[in-house]
């Protein structure tokens, strides 16, 4: 409880800050959460402090709570959570800093990540490291336009090949990435745009994919080339860690008799039912929480925050879901301002780009929805048909073309930094029957059987815009331009175990340190 902690007067929050670096070593994920009620009394800048802490990577992040501060230390805090790669919030009371406390502790310590074997992408192609079917880690480069090559072969003859990148900046604010696959002498085989979009003015999201179309160069090359890079004005990005996932779809030996591509998607009219439980969303999505299709369960995010559940989704099948914000209440109704939070619903695919039906009619439902403090408010996204024929398709519809986990981002955006938690209520089904399901020669090699095995663990465009440095100038041929959408299943290892994280209380709140085995409080030293 707050009313244990000790006061201890003054606060030196970078020296807190250095001595809880020291601490957590500079092994794996770590996090500090740092608890002030006032604006550091001591030498050195706790800002530059933070900023030296997280410099060697993004491993670290740091997160601060303001808790009933003035505006002088709300800046200050401010400034070592930008610094520190994290978030701030604030409390006013006992009953929101509890909240605080037990909301970004949470999240502070089971942070996004990302998961894969390591690679390191290339300036030039001819040295790029050579990968197949499977899933990878890398960064971006450190320079806008520069851009990384991997060369990926093809096991299987006509194959279609999937490439996607996920990734979480740092910062939020406008950015964006472009993915490229070609064939050796440079023959453009599909494209795509990631562009990070953000949930908080520190917390950004982005997911996108593409394939390798149907051309007869880009199908019949034995390897084809992805670059991966950073657009012209991205700076917020650079050398950003992203997961990377290729997959490789033999061509079907019924592929004749298998169904066209799917038609326009229309909505069943969702309703929320009795919740089934509740459920503790995924901060990732090698976390996401699965849920049933076919019910409905609570859960809640907080401002600044984007969430994570996955559905299996098979072939001719398609699916719904039904975000429903119940009417607000008490402390949250009373810090819901005349500029309302805005929630956002998405749905991703197996390989990671958006395929959620932005033109589908949904009735009076949108993806969106602007959360005032009167009313309840719903939002709602659908998928199309999964279908193997998808694959080529130059829409978003290109991206539900593989069977297997669907995941389902609620996203919540606000200019007000108090934490509090915020209820809602996820409703999926999935429409259809088991149908067109393709069938492929044991002997084929690539992913003959497409299933996403996700973890239990609690907006793309395509475009042919500019080129990186180091590339060669073959020109496009934007007729068989596989456009950036289409997906395919991968498995998704687990999670490298909780990482390591502090929790910090200074001022009159003393300091708190959590570890794997349990947590311990520990006094300020007095300067």
């Amino acid at each position: 409880a707050v009313t244990d902690y000790t006061p201890y007067g003054e606060t030196p929050i970078a020296y807190a800050l250095q001595e809880a670096g020291a601490d957590l070593g500079s092994e794996g994920q770590r996090s500090i959460l740092l608890v002030s009620d006032g604006i550091s009394t001591c030498d050195p800048d706790p800002c530059g402090v933070a900023a030296d802490l997280s410099e060697d990577g993004i491993d670290l992040a740091i997160h601060a709570v303001g808790f009933d501060v003035d505006e002088r230390a709300r800046e200050q805090l401010r400034c070592i959570a930008d610094a520190g790669g994290g978030q701030y919030f604030d409390a006013t009371d006992t009953e929101s800093l509890t909240s605080a406390l037990e909301q970004v502790s949470t999240r502070a310590f089971r942070p996004f990540s990302i998961a894969g074997e390591p690679v390191v992408g290339t300036p030039q192609p001819a040295d790029a490291p050579v990968l197949g079917a499977g899933q990878f880690t890398d960064t971006l480069a450190d320079r806008e336009m520069e851009a990384k090559h991997y060369r990926i072969e093809r096991t299987s003859p006509r194959s279609v090949i999937h490439a996607g990148v996920t990734m979480r900046p740092d910062r939020g604010g406008l950015s964006a990435y472009q993915l490229r696959l070609e064939t050796v002498d440079g023959r453009y085989c599909g494209g795509a745009v990631g562009t990070p979009w953000s949930a908080g003015s520190s917390s950004s999201f982005g997911t996108a994919a593409t394939a390798s179309g149907d051309s007869d160069k880009c199908q019949e090359a034995d390897e084809l080339i992805l670059t991966v890079w950073a657009q012209n004005g991205s700076e917020q990005i650079l050398g950003t860690p992203f997961e990377l996932v290729v997959h490789e779809v033999p061509r079907p030996s019924n592929e004749t008799d298998l169904p066209g591509p799917a038609p326009e998607p229309e909505w069943q009219g969702l309703e929320p039912g009795t919740p089934a439980g509740e459920i503790v969303a995924g901060s990732s999505l090698n976390g996401a929480a699965a849920i049933e299709p076919g019910q409905t369960f609570s859960s809640e995010l907080t401002r600044g925050e984007i969430v994570f559940f996955r559905v299996p989704v098979d072939y001719g099948q398609r699916l719904e879901a039904l975000v429903e914000f119940p009417q607000r209440t008490g402390a949250l109704a009373d810090s819901t301002g005349a500029i309302a939070d805005s929630a956002e619903l998405s749905i991703i695919g197996p390989t990671r780009g958006e395929v959620d039906e932005v033109n589908a009619d949904l009735g009076d439902l949108r993806q969106r929805a602007s959360l005032s403090r009167t009313g309840a408010h719903r939002m709602a996204a659908t998928t199309s048909e999964v279908r193997f024929a998808n694959h080529d398709h130059i829409t978003i519809k290109g991206g539900a073309s593989i069977a297997g986990d669907y995941y389902l981002a609620v996203s919540l955006t606000s200019q007000d930094e108090l934490l509090l938690p915020v209820p809602f209520t996820i409703t999926t089904q999935v429409v259809g029957e088991v149908s067109g399901v393709p069938e492929f020669d044991t002997a084929a090699a690539g992913d003959a059987d497409p299933t996403t095995e996700a973890t239990d663990d609690a907006q793309e465009t395509a475009t042919t815009a500019d080129e990186p440095d180091q590339t060669d100038d073959a020109a496009d041929d934007t007729t068989d331009a596989g456009d950036g959408q289409e997906d395919a299943a991968i498995t998704v290892p687990d999670d490298d175990g909780a990482p390591a994280g502090l929790l910090l209380g200074l001022g009159t709140l003393g300091v708190a340190l959590l570890g794997a085995g349990g947590f311990v409080l520990a006094r300020v030293l007095r300067t």
